[in-house]
């Protein structure tokens, strides 16, 4: 559950009035594949107290399947506090420690649910904690072993790793599980260092990624695809909240891919138009305050893409 502050306070420490909004990046980006009109569940945990039944309704609002969200007693949902800066950039505050979803057990029937998928979407919270690291694991291994695709945004929390080097580690281990990989530019500068992009993804590509992507804010995004790298400038909107945009943005990418028979199957300039939908969502996701308050529907990323 994300409490996001009032207005833009220098700091968390200066924020007096919070709004509770539905959150957790996986969460975000199953809610934006539901609002696009996929066929999504949702793996995860919660408690058994109010947060968690509130979010778990929210999901089911927006079409996301929920039976697989356990609710755990005596383990709290996990809450974020948010501070956007003037730039709408939002700022994260967070516990990791005895929160309900790193209890997570990737019980057989979850995994059976994912043997039955197409895509696999994580991102690196899971990969911090124990009992949540191996369940996670279990998870990746029965979507290789079952051919499932498997989409990885490391959506970075530093200060829920005990060290920078740990979140580097544990992070670059996942990656040869992931056929698609989404990086924020400052993530992939923090994983990769000065090393040039191009370089970097033709070594992602040899390790069995097909698609990556590289997202920047209103700067655009970058692909590579097929040996080929290309730019996509971001749509003009009036930004209220950027918190989530990356999560609407990959949410928006893998609605469009679960519809392929193969990973390889589009060119890349329809891949092209494939990432340019996505900036769609992206953009009209920051149009409201909260992570998913903003996703749009299919019909909705339609009409904005017939206007721009």
């Amino acid at each position: 559950m994300d409490f996001v502050a009032r207005g833009t306070p220098p700091s968390l420490a200066d924020a007096e009035v919070f709004e509770k909004f539905l959150g957790g990046a996986p969460a975000n980006t199953a809610s934006a594949l539901g609002r696009l009109g996929a066929d999504v569940a949702m793996l995860g945990a919660v408690g058994t107290d109010h947060f968690g039944e509130s979010l778990k309704k929210q999901l089911q609002k927006t079409g996301v399947d929920t039976r697989y969200v356990q609710s755990l007693k005596g383990r709290p949902t996990a809450v974020v506090f948010v501070s956007l800066d003037a730039q709408k950039v939002p700022n994260f505050q967070s516990s990791g420690d005895g929160v309900a979803y790193n209890f997570f057990k990737a019980h057989q029937n979850a995994l059976q649910q994912i043997s039955r998928s197409k895509i696999l979407h994580f991102s690196s919270v899971s990969l911090i904690q124990e009992p949540y690291k191996t369940e996670a694991k279990k998870a990746l291994e029965t979507a290789r072993k079952a051919g499932v695709w498997v989409s990885f945004d490391p959506n970075i929390r530093l200060h829920l790793f005990p060290t920078d080097g740990m979140a580097r580690k544990r992070i670059k281990e996942a990656i040869p599980y992931a056929n698609i990989l989404k990086f924020g530019k400052e993530e992939f500068k923090f994983l990769f260092g000065d090393m040039k992009l191009e370089k970097v993804c033709e070594k992602l590509a040899k390790n069995g990624a097909k698609l990556i992507l590289i997202t920047d804010g209103d700067k655009g995004s970058t692909f590579y695809y097929q040996g080929v790298l290309r730019e996509v400038k971001a749509f003009p909107v009036k930004v209220v909240d950027t918190t989530g945009a990356g999560d609407a943005f990959i949410g928006g990418i893998l609605s469009r891919m679960v519809n392929l028979e193969e990973l390889e199957e589009v060119s890349v300039s329809e891949m092209e138009e494939i990432v340019r939908f996505a900036s769609a969502v992206a953009a009209l996701s920051t149009t409201k305050r909260g992570a998913t308050t903003g996703q749009p529907s299919l019909e909705g990323v339609r009409r904005f893409l017939r206007r721009n």
